[in-house]
């Protein structure tokens, strides 16, 4: 009977470990970026990773129009998102790469980052604002044409 009863507590004590840890976030980092040019578009996609495993688990992606996301480890922590570039900041604040919504000053991400990539990722971001910038004064029929 007592062998019964040290296997069941030993039984609830696993099975309570593994719950509350497939419950927890793992620490997520950005661990490296991808620039990508096809025809006359291009983007950058920053990679990001759990320090649990080193597995890749998301990405942040500039393009000319969007910065999207999506970060995932399992069923319970799930990131997504989208926002116009035009109303997106990136901040770097103590080794980690923010991302503000400029309309409400609200934080949307908070991931760790080195410096090196939060730069290339900001610099992107500024050139795909002058884009939009440079665009919006272009009559419509130049943009269609190319000029």
């Amino acid at each position: 009977m007592k062998i019964f009863k040290v296997i069941s507590v030993i039984t609830f004590l696993i099975i309570s470990l593994l719950f509350t840890c497939s419950f927890t976030s793992p620490k997520f980092y950005i661990k490296s970026y991808k620039y990508d040019k096809i025809e006359d578009e291009d983007s950058l996609t920053l990679k990001i990773f759990a320090k649990v495993d080193e597995k890749e688990y998301g990405y942040i992606h500039i393009s000319k129009q969007y910065v999207t996301f999506r970060y995932y480890y399992n069923l319970s922590n799930f990131n997504k998102g989208a926002t116009s570039v035009e109303n997106i900041i990136f901040d770097y604040k103590d080794n980690h790469f923010l991302v503000i919504n400029k309309s409400n000053n609200k934080l949307i991400l908070n991931i760790e980052c080195d410096k090196d990539i939060y730069i290339k990722a900001n610099n992107y971001l500024i050139e795909k604002k002058k884009q939009i910038k440079d665009e919006g004064s272009r009559s419509s029929k130049d943009i269609f044409l190319g000029r």
